[in-house]
């Protein structure tokens, strides 16, 4: 067994109570180390959960996005529909002198009004028609 002066147990004392010293830091810096290493796996599966959700979100928007594209094509075929219908249904002095001579002529009179086409302006449908349906009331009142 080797023994030691004083002059040595205190330099050998000296460095072990150094060495204890570091090795306390270190486990507090350990200890925290673990501390942040807990907290920072908490955040990264609560990110994770974000991520997935914004998958999911961004998926949804896709899908949105295509409905939206849908939609709007048949905004559009509705918008054509609807101004093709109003057209149709838009009642012009040209539309009833043209009706007005189809039902004189389906029933055998002449058509007694001009039509426009025919180097003529149309004159008033709704006088027009009058005058016709007095016509037709004497037509019909000789049979």
């Amino acid at each position: 067994m080797k023994f030691f002066t004083a002059k040595q147990n205190e330099e050998i004392t000296a460095k072990l109570e150094a060495a204890e010293s570091e090795n306390e830091a270190l486990r507090n810096e350990l200890a925290d180390a673990q501390a942040n290493i807990a907290e920072l796996t908490g955040l990264s599966e609560a990110n994770a959960a974000h991520l997935s959700d914004l998958v999911t979100a961004q998926a949804k928007a896709k899908e949105l996005e295509i409905k939206i594209g849908e939609f709007e094509a048949k905004v559009a075929d509705y918008d054509i529909k609807v101004a093709d219908l109003t057209a149709a249904a838009e009642v012009t002095a040209e539309k009833v002198s043209i009706k007005a001579a189809e039902l004189l002529a389906a029933q055998g009179h002449p058509a007694p009004v001009a039509l426009e086409g025919q180097g003529a302006a149309a004159p008033d449908p709704i006088k027009s028609l009058h005058g016709f349906a007095k016509v037709s009331a004497a037509f019909a009142k000789t049979k």
